[in-house]
């Protein structure tokens, strides 16, 4: 019963505290180099490469979100483990969708430069 009525003191403390602020680093995935200054070798090997980059960041991202969504039924105002899960399935999507980008940038040059057409 004490754990209980704590835990219940603490849900009322946490909801009458300020909001729960996390900062999630995110993973450095990316090349160091910029797509306009690669080469015609190093900007093949990074195409090659962006497809099995994109697979592993989604199934994190995948996997973050369903622990969120198991944790969603039993989180209370400002939970800090759960706004921490969330900033990290959060960040997990936004890295799936820079790789994207940089997937449709890295086969613009590429188009551009190599494919023999003025466009």
């Amino acid at each position: 019963m004490t754990k209980s009525r704590s835990k219940t003191a603490l849900t009322v403390k946490l909801a009458d505290s300020k909001a729960v602020q996390v900062r999630i680093k995110l993973p450095k995935t990316l090349s160091a180099h910029r797509l306009d200054d690669m080469n015609q070798d190093e900007l093949r090997r990074e195409l090659d490469s962006l497809p099995t980059r994109i697979v592993a960041a989604r199934q994190v991202r995948d996997k973050l979100f369903a622990a969120l969504r198991e944790r969603w039924s039993t989180a209370y105002a400002n939970d800090h483990e759960f706004v921490t899960a969330y900033a990290r399935a959060e960040a997990a999507g936004a890295e799936v969708m820079s790789l994207m980008e940089r997937t449709v940038k890295a086969s613009r040059i590429w188009y551009e430069r190599y494919s023999g057409k003025l466009v």
